[in-house]
């Protein structure tokens, strides 16, 4: 297995100009911009996070009661959107 070597990189600007910088050229211009932005540190947490659209009770949502054809009762929340449906 061979190794990768790079000797220059290609950047496509947004107005589609080309611009190609050697490698000393392309560190050069990873300094300036760590110099100008800074290092950022991304963090990832080990949890999920749950972002609750609706933090109230769904219980507590006003709801629409339909009765369907084959006699089972649909009760849809108004903000949910949430249906439950059951029969008799």
């Amino acid at each position: 297995m061979s190794k990768l070597k790079i000797n220059k990189l290609t950047i496509m600007t947004s107005q589609g100009k080309e611009v190609e910088l050697s490698l000393e050229e392309a560190n050069e211009l990873f300094v300036q911009l760590k110099e100008l932005f800074g290092e950022k540190t991304v963090y990832i947490p080990s949890t999920p996070i749950i972002i609750d659209r609706y933090p109230r009770p769904w219980w507590t949502d006003p709801w629409i009661t339909y009765t369907t054809s084959d006699s089972s009762v649909e009760l849809v929340s108004e903000n949910t959107g949430m249906t439950v449906k059951y029969s008799e």
